[in-house]
């Protein structure tokens, strides 16, 4: 197992390598998403998120995301979440997700093209007590580039809870 995750990083590492010869761009993106869980423990919401990062050559980026969202569900009978999160009314809360953002294109160059895009990092929970903890925070994704549109189609997991996310959004910069 270990030599299969050191051929896997050697492999990245060279391909990263050779498209960071190439000129990397900036590249800023905003979306607006919706959120739904059809099963077991779902969330659901809207959220508001902006990456800013890089285009590094016509197949990859990398940037870091800030978002806000309000989370819908996940409430249990007792209407407390986690021992940190108290629901009211079905509603989580707002959180904010910090996070980096991974895409892959067929080819960001083009005017029209798809991607494949991986969000990971934390969601940070501050307590009134002074205490302090953080929710495990992803959302891997498949979308489309249309010029400076995009939109695309994920599972978001957000510590335990999980569900489809919609998003739409613009391209800042970097090029076509």
């Amino acid at each position: 197992m270990k030599k299969l995750i050191f051929l896997v990083m050697l492999l990245l590492g060279a391909v990263l390598g050779v498209q960071a010869q190439k000129r990397s761009i900036y590249q800023g993106e905003v979306d607006l998403g919706v959120t739904y869980g059809p099963f077991g423990k779902t969330l659901g919401g809207v959220s508001l998120q902006t990456v800013q990062g890089a285009r590094i050559g016509d197949h990859f980026s990398v940037g870091g995301g800030l978002g806000a969202e309000l989370v819908i569900g996940g409430c249990d009978e007792n209407h407390d979440v986690e021992p940190y999160m108290c629901c009211h009314d079905g509603i989580m809360g707002l959180v904010t997700p910090v996070f980096l953002n991974f895409k892959g294109y067929l080819d960001a160059s083009k005017r029209t093209t798809g991607y494949i895009s991986f969000d990971l990092g934390l969601i940070p929970i501050f307590e009134s007590h002074g205490r302090s903890s953080a929710m495990l925070y992803a959302c891997p994704a498949v979308g489309i580039k249309a010029r400076k549109f995009k939109a695309d189609l994920g599972y978001k997991f957000i510590g335990e809870y999980h569900g489809f996310q919609l998003r739409f959004g613009l391209f800042l910069g970097g090029g076509k």
